[in-house]
């Protein structure tokens, strides 16, 4: 590891540049000039001190991913919803409280990290994200998910661990593609029927909610292997459970 705590001026001139690896430094902040390294496409940022990006950033169209998770991030500029390329944005484990909305304008997206932050809410922009194929909003304080996730046609993992949600909308049964979703440790009292149509899931856990209960629809989960019910409050096995055949031990 090394301890920059900035970068040279001259970083601005280097145009031509395709990658930068800056992570596991001591940066506190990063030149306005950054959106001048218009070649750029991987930026690595992770493990520094950030408390903010450069609104330059938005300017990179070539840029594929873009790691900033493990800094002290409170907020992002709207343009960084202009990078037209960008298949992986990394910012977990920050300290954002939201999101701008234009984050949904990242339509070539396939990953997106947003765990470990401090989010009440997403915005209903991101069911617009329709390449999104993993999304990580585990560790948050989310409530609630709104009914657009199920614009996310693509979806196969959807992690949201670690929140305060009470219940899924009914839209989750259009995210057809959906292999894992995780809802351990949330405050789910019932799941909704439209989780039967999630005929891809293989993996669903559901550890440490308020669930006592399951719909029939379940039953419909023919590739589900992995189902995960601890620390509940089920007075008895669900009656769908005894369909799912493929269930391991």
């Amino acid at each position: 590891w090394n301890r920059l705590e900035s970068m040279p001026a001259m970083f601005g001139r280097l145009a031509a540049m395709e990658r930068l690896y800056l992570s596991a430094n001591a940066l506190t902040r990063l030149p306005d000039d950054m959106g001048k390294l218009t070649a750029l496409t991987e930026l690595h940022l992770s493990q520094n001190s950030l408390t903010c990006v450069p609104a330059g950033l938005g300017g990179l169209s070539v840029l594929k991913k873009l790691h900033l998770h493990n800094n002290m991030l409170t907020e992002l500029p709207a343009e960084l919803g202009s990078l037209p390329s960008l298949v992986v944005l990394s910012l977990g484990e920050n300290m954002l409280s939201s999101l701008p909305r234009a984050l949904g304008g990242l339509t070539a997206l396939e990953q997106l990290y947003l765990n470990g932050n401090q989010l009440r809410n997403i915005p209903a922009e991101l069911g617009e994200l329709v390449h999104l194929k993993q999304l990580y909003l585990h560790n948050n304080m989310l409530t609630t998910v709104p009914s657009e996730i199920g614009g996310l046609a693509n979806l196969s993992e959807l992690i949201l661990a670690g929140n305060n949600i009470t219940s899924l909308p009914a839209t989750i049964g259009a995210l057809t593609l959906l292999k894992m979703l995780d809802l351990n440790r949330n405050r789910l009292s019932n799941i909704c029927s439209q989780i039967g149509q999630l005929t891809t899931l293989e993996s669903l856990l559901l550890n440490s909610n308020n669930l006592n209960s399951l719909p029939m629809e379940l039953a419909s989960l023919t590739s589900l292997w992995w189902l995960d019910l601890g620390v509940n409050l089920f007075e008895s096995v669900p009656a769908c459970i005894e369909e799912l055949h493929d269930l391991r031990a």
